[in-house]
């Protein structure tokens, strides 16, 4: 391999000033055929050697642009390699399946949550008179149960997981913007 072949841009280069040296030459076989000093050969040779010498230059040029596409395609699969590994460390699925299961055992604790409070209301209604301290609130979008000093409310599932959702989506997102739009679903 030669040095102009390892560069291309220096045989490119190279071409170009041939190229422009047997153009200078043809002119130049021209004016000496005016004088009568060149011969129809003469002519006919410094054509070839512009042909031949366009003939590289598109060559050159032609390998310029092959090698600066393969390094292009190179880059580019540079960056996919790349976004793979990264993807691969970055382990969504692992971590999306294991926020599912949480997701479930915590929708799960909701349900249970919910129906001890539902049973519970069933049977304080079931009583009458209840004693100071013991009530059922049926206000608002559901209903607790008042126990003494403590008030318990069923939870609301759909509610809380997109409120965590919404507030760790907050946390990680610039500015705080969360696209509520239907290319969020």
């Amino acid at each position: 391999m030669t040095e102009l072949s390892r560069h291309p841009q220096k045989s490119t280069a190279a071409a170009q000033e041939g190229l422009e040296d047997a153009r200078a030459s043809l002119e130049a076989v021209v004016e000496k055929i005016a004088r009568g000093e060149a011969t129809e050969q003469d002519l006919e040779a410094a054509e070839r050697r512009v042909r031949f010498c366009e003939i590289r230059l598109e060559g050159a040029r032609r390998r310029e642009a092959e090698e600066a596409e393969e390094e292009r395609l190179r880059a580019i699969e540079a960056v996919g390699g790349r976004t793979k590994e990264r993807v691969k460390a970055a382990s969504v699925e692992k971590a999306r399946k294991a926020a599912q299961r949480a997701l479930e055992r915590y929708v799960a604790a909701c349900m249970a949550h919910n129906e001890s409070v539902d049973e519970a209301a069933g049977e304080l209604l079931s009583y009458q008179n209840l004693p100071e301290g013991y009530a059922v609130d049926m206000s608002g979008d559901g209903h607790s149960v008042v126990l003494g000093s403590e008030s318990i409310r069923r939870v609301r599932p759909m509610v809380e997981v997109r409120d965590m959702g919404l507030e760790v989506l907050g946390r990680h997102l610039q500015r705080g913007y969360i696209s509520l739009g239907d290319d969020a679903y």
